[in-house]
């Protein structure tokens, strides 16, 4: 999907697309969770996972009385060979070197980092973009001066017989604090700034 908005924001050739390929690329070969989970989701479309086990416990932290959640869900590697004959070459590989079984679990954790690496990356792009976002914003929200916890709202077009507009902008302040967060930027201006 960001691959397709890149393309059609930038271009087939642009700079902005082409970081991004390069990065997908690079995360493919050096990572067998990302090279798996990407095959894997291929063979899912076509016929069943092979869940072998399944397991959902549930302990209560001893000093909070908290409940902790552990879940465990074992492929079966002959299952995976067996059903599906379009794994990519390297990817075959990798899974003929794994155990009979094993957790997917860790899988996911390492595809989340290498998801979070992708996404940084795709905000890097737009760095420039989105420090002027964060200046006009922090200009806008001098301006307007809204009360604490308020949510600043933008009418667009211009009212006719007393009746606002149908359609409104909200500043998107947790999304851009979010943001900056990921990319270890300065902290977003909030409404007391």
């Amino acid at each position: 999907h960001t691959e397709t908005v890149l393309n059609r924001r930038f271009g087939d050739l642009s700079l902005e697309l082409q970081n991004f390929k390069d990065h997908t690329h690079r995360l493919y070969n050096q990572s067998f969770s990302y090279r798996f989970l990407y095959e894997l989701r291929q063979m899912s479309q076509h016929v069943p996972l092979p869940l072998s086990i399944f397991r959902l416990n549930m302990q209560r932290d001893g000093e909070t009385d908290v409940p902790v959640y552990h879940c465990e869900l074992k492929l079966d590697r002959a299952h995976l060979l067996g059903e599906w004959k379009k794994w990519k070459p390297a990817v075959k590989q990798d899974i003929e070197k794994l155990p009979d079984q094993f957790d997917l679990m860790p899988l996911l954790d390492e595809q989340v980092a290498s998801i979070k690496q992708l996404c940084c990356a795709v905000f890097a792009l737009q760095a420039d973009a989105f420090r002027n976002c964060l200046n006009y914003l922090a200009a806008l929200l001098r301006i307007i001066k809204p009360v604490p916890g308020a949510i600043p709202v933008f009418w667009i077009g211009h009212p006719t017989g007393g009746h606002p507009p149908a359609r409104m902008e909200i500043l998107p302040i947790e999304q851009v604090r979010r943001i900056l967060r990921i990319m270890g930027w300065v902290p977003a201006p909030t409404a007391t700034s």
